[in-house]
């Protein structure tokens, strides 16, 4: 049987760690994807504008690279879902 979950938007916002950890504990994604996504979020929270007290030179094309390819499994298990 098949159980129907209500997801409700809220004004808190998207907690990227509770994604995370929710996409773990549910396996759909394995425990290195889940290292990896966790650190995206982890980058994605450095660039903050508001925090930025100096210019973010950190940026290299390892990094890039490894973010599109954690947004390139995502895809694919998204779509692999379809």
């Amino acid at each position: 049987e098949k159980v129907k979950n209500n997801r409700h938007i809220n004004d808190r916002g998207v907690d990227f760690a509770e994604l995370n950890n929710y996409l773990k504990n549910k396996r759909l994604v394995s425990l290195s994807e889940y290292k990896h996504l966790n650190w995206v979020r982890k980058e994605r929270n450095k660039i903050h504008l508001q925090g930025l007290q100096v210019r973010d030179t950190g940026y290299t094309k390892s990094k890039i690279d490894r973010t599109a390819m954690v947004f390139g499994f995502l895809v694919a298990k998204v779509n692999a879902i379809k």
